[in-house]
């Protein structure tokens, strides 16, 4: 009888059992976390909404959109910048420089599967885990962004906000898109913040949603770990960093807001004078 490899064998299947007993802890963290957070998201959503009134409805991609818009209450909500503007093109464009635009889209809406895209529109749709961009421009027209599954491009870029482009269409499968603004930030911090997610340009995408790389980001946590850099939390919970995090974060507030009403009909929420 081989003892190495049956004390090899008993050694690698202990380890084994680790890692998925911890992937399975993590999981169920995950998933409580997520549930406990959806209240507080949901209120901040709300209450941006209730204070809206409503402006006009137009056509957009064949689309109709009614349009609201929230006039400014508290100190910190800065409206010089734009939150929602069209340009001479016809396009329309959400935020300035620094404003981070995150959705409750599928991840996994392309998966040939079912099973799997109704997984992932559950967890999307429940923890804001489908996408997040930052703009780097104040026209709001340039974003930066951590990309795993788009293009055969993983990793981080520097492209045009084509947010309302795409998203404002009848296959559309985003319930929600939200814009939001980190308070207080000086001209100076945001050139600084701005060189640092330029610099990551073309790192690669971080698959592992546990552990943080140094040199590897998901979208959301390229957004939190850069603004952490300048001493600025995001992270609400300090835990896996999702959208809903961003949302309820003490050092953000919501501009904008893109609703799925049904089919063919979005109503558009965005703060303005």
């Amino acid at each position: 009888m081989n003892y190495k490899f049956i004390k090899f064998k008993f050694v690698f299947v202990k380890y084994i059992t680790l890692i998925i007993f911890i992937v399975f802890i993590c999981m169920l963290l995950f998933l409580a976390n997520g549930f406990i957070e959806k209240k507080p998201v949901d209120i901040v959503l709300t209450n941006f909404k209730s204070r809206a009134v409503y402006e006009e409805t137009i056509i957009y991609n064949k689309q109709t959109v009614n349009i609201h818009k929230v006039t400014p209450i508290y100190d910190y909500e800065d409206v010089e910048l734009q939150t929602f503007t069209k340009d001479s093109n016809g396009d329309y464009y959400i935020g300035s420089d620094l404003d981070i635009i995150l959705t409750n889209r599928n991840p996994l809406r392309t998966e040939p599967l079912a099973i799997v895209r109704d997984i992932g529109k559950f967890f999307s749709k429940e923890f804001y885990i489908g996408h997040a961009t930052i703009n780097t421009t104040k026209d709001g027209k340039m974003i930066i962004e951590s990309v795993g599954n788009v293009d055969d491009y993983y990793g981080v870029r520097e492209i045009e906000n084509n947010w309302l482009k795409t998203e404002i269409n009848f296959e559309n499968d985003a319930q929600t898109i939200v814009g939001l603004r980190v308070k207080g930030l000086s001209n100076d911090k945001k050139n600084d913040i701005i060189e640092s997610l330029r610099n990551k340009v073309g790192l690669r995408y971080n698959m592992n949603f546990i552990i943080p790389k140094k040199n590897a980001y998901y979208c959301t946590d390229l957004i939190t770990r850069t603004f952490k850099e300048h001493g600025i939390k995001l992270d609400y919970d300090g835990f896996y960093p999702t959208g809903s995090d961003i949302i309820i974060s003490e050092n953000t507030y919501p501009i904008f807001i893109c609703e799925k009403v049904e089919n063919e009909i979005f109503n558009i929420y965005y703060m303005g004078e």
